[in-house]
């Protein structure tokens, strides 16, 4: 990858919630400087050797060279420095010794201060803004409706069915029900004048009682 030399600047590094800043720099004889995600403080004029690895003090730049941290600073650190904020979009990660380990950073290259929302502002009173009374949706007053609908409808054709059965149970017990009287009797045959006359048990008790009343207008009686 190319090498890009950019300023001593490295980044700033912010304070919240006030947002306070505070720059930080390469040294005097040393200048920003980046390879992809790498960085690094280096000499002008030099190809810059970043830092690959870092582990209990020892290092190992990108040409595989190692070394150790100074006793005054005997640890490896690492920094993160983001391209902006507060929305960064790329970040580099720059290793060095230092006095502890602890996490550093992060830094910023620029601060956009365009960016930064504005204070919340006091929801309004309830004076101010009249409450609407809700009613429920659509889409939940729909249904219910139509399940009442439906409801209605089994209900309405259960009752038009039990009755409708109802009646034809009435007129089925009607035709199978016994008609009482002489309908038990068996045929009786009568003779009036030679002819012989065969009445049938299912004959009304009027039509017997005419059968009678004309064997008796003819003088005659019935056979026991």
């Amino acid at each position: 990858m190319a090498q890009t030399v950019l300023q001593p600047f490295q980044g700033y590094e912010i304070t919240l919630p006030t947002l306070s800043s505070s720059a930080y720099f390469c040294q005097a004889s040393e200048v920003w400087s980046t390879v992809g995600n790498r960085a690094a403080c280096c000499v002008p004029g030099q190809v810059c050797q970043l830092w690959t690895a870092c582990n209990e003090g020892t290092w190992t730049r990108t040409d595989g060279v190692t070394g150790t941290c100074p006793p005054d600073d005997p640890n490896c650190a690492q920094l993160v420095i983001f391209d902006k904020y507060p929305l960064p979009t790329s970040s580099w990660t720059k290793m060095h010794c230092a006095k502890d380990n602890t996490a550093e950073g992060p830094l910023y290259r620029e601060i956009i201060t365009s960016s930064v929302p504005p204070a919340a502002t006091a929801p309004p009173t309830p004076s101010d803004t009249p409450q609407a009374q809700s009613s429920p949706p659509a889409w939940i007053a729909g249904p219910i409706v139509g399940g009442l609908a439906v409801i209605v409808v089994m209900v309405l054709s259960a009752f038009w069915l039990g009755m409708k059965w109802g009646r034809k149970r009435e007129q089925s017990s009607e035709q199978t029900a016994p008609s009482g009287g002489c309908d038990h009797l068996p045929p009786r045959v009568v003779q009036n004048h030679g002819v012989q006359r065969q009445i049938q048990p299912n004959t009304a008790k009027s039509t017997a009682r005419n059968s009678v009343s004309t064997f008796l207008a003819f003088g005659e009686t019935e056979p026991r």
